[in-house]
């Protein structure tokens, strides 16, 4: 009975931690050029299906900051003390 135990646990363990890496390496692949790419939203309603859709919303509010009108360009344009600061 023991052995059956801890065989379920040590399944159920390892099935989470699988998902967990799978969202960390779609999470470290994903940087600010390309911030189109989301996690994949599991069907349960567990804890890492709660992880994944918590951090595609995160990403959908930072694509939609990033992809403001006007941004690009007011960080293009250098002010003065920018220009003082690069002659230092």
């Amino acid at each position: 009975m023991f052995l059956l135990g801890f065989v379920i646990s040590y399944w159920s363990a390892r099935r989470t931690l699988h998902r967990v890496e799978r969202i960390t390496e779609t999470v470290a692949r994903i940087g600010t050029e390309d911030l189109k790419e989301r996690l994949p939203e599991p069907v349960n309603s567990d804890e890492i299906s709660r992880l994944a859709k918590t951090f595609n919303n995160m990403l959908d509010r930072l694509q939609a900051s990033v992809n403001w009108p006007g941004l690009e360009i007011a960080f293009a344009i250098p002010t003065s003390t920018d220009q003082r600061l690069l002659r230092s």
